[in-house]
């Protein structure tokens, strides 16, 4: 089941829909969205979602639902936690991953090479714009981990791992 499909990168997380891209986005969700569930929540309770989810696009379990859409709390000394939702979480890491991937590119003949083009070149590291979005993702994450924590006998098979901020420095 997927969560996501090529036409929600779109806005801050906008990647071109013509076809051979979108081919390859596709490869780029069914790859990381398991992984990168699996590390939010676990692999059991991944797993619960992705069975509550279904054929749909969103969970019905209020558990999931808690966790699943964007919220924002008060936390302990004046934190204050944010998260845009899981399916934001999942399209900034795999916007991530693409966006970083398609500078290097596979060559059948000369192995791989940095992406060109006939009037521009592709700048060394990627756009500050492509860390954010890792970030933003990363601090979606540790919101809901941290509500999944503040409710654990609500997820009692909860097993996420940290992911950590990323710098193009």
């Amino acid at each position: 089941m997927a969560i996501l499909q090529t036409s929600d990168f779109t806005g801050k997380h906008r990647i071109s829909q013509e076809q051979n891209t979108v081919t390859v986005l596709q490869g780029y969700i069914n790859k990381y969205q398991p992984i990168y569930l699996a590390k939010l929540l676990g692999a059991t309770l991944s797993d619960a979602l992705l069975a509550d989810i279904g054929a749909g696009t969103d969970p019905t379990d209020p558990l999931f639902v808690a966790i699943f859409d964007p919220f924002q709390f008060d936390g302990d000394c004046g934190d204050l936690w944010i998260s845009q939702g899981v399916v934001d979480y999942l399209k900034g890491l795999i916007y991530w991953h693409f966006m970083t991937d398609k500078r290097i590119q596979a060559n059948p003949v000369s192995g791989t090479s940095t992406a060109n083009t006939e009037n521009s070149s592709n700048s060394k590291t990627p756009e500050p714009q492509v860390y954010d979005r890792w970030n933003e993702s990363i601090t979606t994450m540790r919101a809901i981990q941290w509500y999944i924590e503040k409710n654990e006998s609500d997820y009692p098979d909860y097993n996420g791992q940290r992911l950590l901020f990323n710098s193009a420095i």
